[in-house]
């Protein structure tokens, strides 16, 4: 009667179901006279609030009538279907989340199966229906909140499995009633992946065959096939499955057909035609033992050519046990049992030839006896190389090494090698010692000598010994040496001498003479490691003993070799012996060498501790002082200005060299060796004592350590003394001429220095530029018989009188007074090339004539301006400044003064104008030469129009015309305006 009414009211349908009890609501929901999604939100209110078993079966009939309702329900492509659609989904989640909770499997499926019907069917209408605008719904929201939902279900399967081993709940969900479309397909592929990932993880292997076994046909088609993949995996990688607890007839055939479709997987295709490797896989194959197990126990378990297969493998691992047992196993055989031990003691047991205890303990013997076959092998080849050392006939043993292993050692017989049938008379193989029986040349008795042979010839004293016995030995029988008479005497002879030093060594009886003799390193690390070699008891204390003592021995001898190399010096050199008591004393020290170690006088230490810090080395580097004489003489008596002096002629030498590579090399080794020894060519006075003369020895070991060449340059440097000579007697003949140069120069020589070239600008204006000197050819005016020097000419005249100041007294004050004027002219020109580079134009015409003549009235004439306006001014030579070179450092400081000033103000003008702090002074020279060529028939540099961009972007042609015009205008306006200023003030001054 009220149905009509609910088209009308929305609201009636709920309130009227939310009045009824589950008993009446169970009652009219028969008669599907409500929509729904009214139904399903009636049904999760009563579901909310059930008490006990009774009504929660009532609320079961309920959600199958309301799960059949959703599902069978046809939807138009409405608006109010939309809505509908939509509530139902939003109340079959909120119900989802509710159920899960209680775990009530039935329930749980079916409240599945609402929720994502319920989402089905508003996906379906959603995609075809326009929302409304006020609608809440977002896409994203729904896919996030089924993902959510989706892994709730899945974690309710897992944690349910191992309660269920049908996977009874897993197979029910499999079996959903859902409508097709993606959320089923989502769902179910889910499903699937989850129920992958689950088997795989959390159950074992054996328990999911027994499962699958017992099982199968109870699931459904798509848990079947995840199940029988499963399955397969499981078996080809178990190792510990038991087939015995699968009594079940069908169970039985099912998992013999499992294992039969595993097994024929693996090996079906294999051709089986090497039985080593194909034993070597089976046995790298987990699940073999089972099968051998099958094999042995149960043949029907498997199908016929599983059989076939398993019978070859059981014969092959017989007949290879059998092989292990006698002794005749191949080696490559046996390694491979051995790599393989783990997997092929589980198969040992079900063969059942011998105790499997038996079998593996023998095959640990075999081993034992292979390890002591290639120990052995590898010894006697070290024993053959150490035979050939002492000059011994080794091609037989070499060819008994040879035919041993013939071809592949693996193919190789273990009983031709060693003695196989003793091991079975082994109770403990620990203590197992095989016999080797590949080498017939070696006796037992020798092949036990072998190792210590070996071993002893480690140490560098042994080898030693050894080397000398066997030559000894070869020149006493006038031919090679046999095998057995290494045995018999060298071997013996050798240990005997050994023993003997090695005795001495330890007590310290051993003199420097012997431990010379056997013992050629000093290195303390390599000393200790064969010291240690000859104490088998690794007692270290006599061993830091002896490396003290051969260390100070060390000092000692070097102590002895120096002090005879610096008496050599003396006496070579002239030096008073009187002044060198001490080292007289140490030379006079002899028969150190028959010292024994322990008896060394430490007191001979300490008188020789005064040159504790001389080595060989340093001592040849003295020594070469000697052997170098000549040259050291030649240099004393030739430069007796020292290094300053050397220096000299080095430069010298290096101008007379000229470009040639050999010249070049004599010059710097000249230079090196020199410069190292000159604390002892030039500074070695006959008054000098020990502590004066060691203090320059060590300058010169300063100079050799970092410089190891330097004796032999000093020999290379002596064998051009020659080339010396003749370097020395060609400056030398310049002598006269470079001293009359000067002579010249500081009679009628005058200098030069400003503007040269009478070109205003000149870019980077050099000294050759700013310099040069004209020498009269007489006294009084020009003449065509003038010298012209140019700077570089000066400067070589300057090193040449360098050389000849230190040797020539006659000529000494001109040489002086040429090089002070000189160092003085280099000055005023250095500080004038600077005021030219910074711009300063009041120097750019400014010249200065410096007259050298010091009888002139007048010394320098200061010329301004251009040649048509010049202007002089003459300079004379006061009581102050009594020389010509004390003016031009005058002129030098006052030009120096002007430089810093113009500096100064071109900093207050930066100041003053902003735009020109975008400029460098090079820059601003660059404006200013540049600049004054605008307006004239001059064309300035396109470079200038992009400096002047940085103040005037885009500057151009007309824009510069334009501001130099306007600058011109502005400076006549400013002399205008300066000029009547000064007339009213004078004006003002004449009132």
């Amino acid at each position: 009667m009220l149905t009509p009414y609910f088209e009308v009211d929305y609201l009636l349908p709920r309130t009227l179901l939310a009045s009824l009890s589950l008993q009446m609501f169970h009652e009219v929901l028969m008669n599907n006279m409500f929509p729904a999604d009214i139904t399903l939100a009636a049904s999760l209110s009563h579901f909310c609030d059930f008490r006990d078993s009774q009504e929660l079966d009532l609320l079961k009939n309920v959600l199958e009538h309301v799960a059949s309702q959703i599902i069978g329900s046809d939807m138009d492509m409405s608006l109010s279907s939309f809505n509908s659609a939509f509530r139902t989904y939003r109340t079959a989640t909120d119900l989802l989340n509710n159920v899960i909770q209680i775990k009530e499997t039935k329930v749980l499926f079916l409240a599945i199966e609402i929720y994502l019907t319920s989402l089905h069917n508003f996906q379906k209408i959603s995609d075809k229906v326009e929302k409304p605008e006020n609608h809440n719904y977002k896409h994203d929201d729904l896919w996030r909140e089924y993902k959510h939902c989706r892994e709730r279900i899945v974690h309710w399967l897992e944690n349910d499995l191992f309660d269920n081993k049908e996977f009874k709940l897993w197979n029910a969900a499999f079996q959903l009633n859902l409508p097709e479309g993606g959320i089923k397909s989502s769902f179910t592929d889910f499903l699937n992946s989850r129920f992958r990932q689950t088997v795989k993880e959390k159950i074992s292997p054996e328990k999911l065959v027994q499962i699958y076994c017992s099982h199968a046909d109870t699931f459904e088609e798509t848990v079947q096939e995840i199940l029988s993949k499963a399955v397969l995996e499981a078996i080809e990688s178990c190792s510990s499955f038991d087939w015995r607890k699968n009594k079940d007839g069908k169970s039985n055939l099912r998992l013999s057909e499992l294992l039969s479709k595993v097994f024929e997987k693996e090996w079906g295709s294999k051709s089986l035609d090497n039985p080593i490797q194909d034993l070597e896989h089976a046995l790298m194959w987990e699940p073999f033992h089972i099968y051998m197990e099958l094999f042995c126990e149960n043949q029907e378990a498997v199908n016929l050519n599983c059989q076939r297969i398993m019978a070859k493998f059981h014969g092959i691992t017989k007949d290879l046990i059998e092989d292990l047992l006698q002794g005749s196993i191949c080696v490559g055989s046996l390694r491979m049992l051995m790599s393989r031990k783990k997997q092929f003691r589980k198969i040992v047991p079900v063969i059942k030839i011998s105790k499997p205890d038996t079998i593996l303990k023998t095959l640990d013997g075999r081993h034992l006896e292979l390890q002591a076959f290639e120990n052995t092998y590898e010894i006697v080849q070290e024993f053959t190389h150490l035979c050939s050392k002492c000059k011994a006939d080794t091609e037989p043993l070499k060819y008994q090494l040879k035919t041993v292993i013939t071809g592949d050692i693996n193919a190789v017989s273990l009983d031709t090698l060693v003695d196989t049938s003793i091991l079975h008379q082994q109770r403990d193989l620990e203590s197992y010692q095989p016999i080797i029986i590949a080498f017939k040349l070696l006796s037992p008795q020798n092949m036990q000598v072998v190792p210590d042979i070996v071993n002893c010839c480690q140490g560098s004293l042994f080898m030693k010994i050894w080397k000398k016995k066997g030559k000894e030995m070869k020149k006493n029988l006038g031919r090679k040496l046999s095998i057995n008479e290494v045995f018999n005497y060298v071997w013996h002879q050798t240990l005997l001498d050994w023993k003997i030093l090695c005795k001495k060594f330890v007590s310290g009886d051993l003199t420097f003479t012997e431990f010379n003799k056997w013992f050629k390193t000093r290195d303390p690390d390599e000393l200790r490691k064969e010291l240690m070699f000859l104490d088998s008891h690794r007692n270290t204390q006599w061993i830091d003993e002896r490396l003290y003592q051969i260390k100070n021995f060390e000092i000692l001898e070097n102590c002895i070799y120096g002090a005879k190399v610096i008496i050599e010096v003396i006496n070579e050199f002239d030096l008073k012996e009187k002044h060198f008591s001490q080292i007289f004393d140490i030379s006079r020290v002899t028969n150190v060498e028959d010292t024994s170690m322990k008896r060394l006088d430490r007191g001979l230490l300490n008188t020789c501790s005064i040159l504790k810090e001389i080595t060989k080395e340093r001592a040849d580097c003295l020594h070469e002082l000697v052997t170098c004489k000549s040259l050291v003489q030649w240099l004393q008596k030739t430069m007796k200005g020292g290094l300053k002096e050397l220096q000299v002629f080095v430069d010298l030498a290096s101008i007379s060299a000229g470009e040639g590579d050999m010249e070049i090399a004599k010059v710097n080794c000249l230079h090196s060796a020199t410069t190292g020894y000159a604390p002892l060519i030039f500074n070695l006075g006959q008054e000098c004592d020990t502590e004066e003369f060691l203090k320059k020895c060590q300058d010169v070991w300063n100079d050799l350590d970092s410089n190891p060449q330097l004796p032999q340059k000093l020999r290379d440097t002596s064998r051009q003394i020659r080339w010396l000579k003749s370097v020395e007697e060609f400056h030398g003949a310049a002598e006269v001429t470079t001293l009359a140069q000067a002579e010249a120069i500081n009679k009628r020589g005058v200098y030069q220095i400003g503007n040269l070239t009478r070109i205003p600008f000149v870019e980077n204006p050099a000294l050759s530029d700013v310099i040069d000197l004209q020498v009269r050819h007489k006294e009084g005016r020009t003449s065509k018989k003038d010298k012209y020097y140019r700077y570089e000419q000066l400067y070589d005249i300057q090193s040449r009188l360098m050389l000849v100041a230190g040797k020539a007294e006659q000529g000494k004050d001109d040489v002086e007074r040429f090089m002070l004027i000189l160092d003085s002219i280099v000055r005023l020109g250095s500080i004038y090339v600077k005021l030219r580079s910074d711009g300063c134009v009041l120097f750019s015409h400014w010249r200065i004539r410096i007259v050298c003549d010091p009888d002139s009235t007048v010394c320098a004439f200061v010329l301004f301006g251009s040649e048509e306006d010049s202007q002089a001014i003459r300079t004379r030579i006061d009581e102050k400044s009594n020389d010509v070179s004390l003016v031009i450092q005058e002129l030098a400081r006052f030009l120096e003064q002007c430089h810093n000033k113009w500096l100064e103000y071109i900093d207050q003008t930066r100041d003053i104008y902003f735009g020109l702090t975008y400029f460098t002074v090079d820059q601003m020279v660059i404006l200013q030469k540049e600049l004054v060529k605008v307006g004239s028939e001059a064309v300035p540099s396109p470079l200038v129009y992009s400096l002047l961009s940085a103040v005037k972007r885009g500057c151009t042609k007309d824009d510069l015309t334009i501001a130099v015009s306007s600058a011109k205008t502005n400076a006549i306006k400013t002399v205008t305006k300066g000029t009547k200023s000064r007339h009213i003030q004078g004006g003002e001054l004449m009132h």
